[in-house]
C-alpha cells in the first residue's frame, strides 16, 4: 500500500511538472488517438478490478 500511495504522489508530481512543456507541443492526430485509446484501456481495467476483485487471481495451487 505504501508503494502505491509513493507511486501516486510522483505520477501526480510529473504530471504537474510535465504539464508545462507539453502544453505547447504538436501532436499528430495518430499519436492523439494512440493516447487516447491508451487512457480508455488504462481507465476500464482500472474500473474493473476496482468493481470486481479477483480472489487468488495471482494465486497459483500446486498440485
Amino acid at each position: 500500500m505504501t508503494w502505491a500511495l509513493v507511486m501516486t504522489a510522483v505520477g501526480i508530481y510529473l504530471s504537474i511538472r510535465l504539464e508545462e512543456p507539453f502544453d505547447n507541443l504538436q501532436l499528430h492526430n495518430s499519436l492523439k488517438v494512440l493516447i487516447l485509446l491508451a487512457f480508455i484501456g488504462t481507465t476500464a481495467t482500472y474500473l474493473g478490478f476496482s468493481f470486481h476483485v479477483l480472489d487468488n487471481s495471482f494465486y497459483v495451487k500446486g498440485g
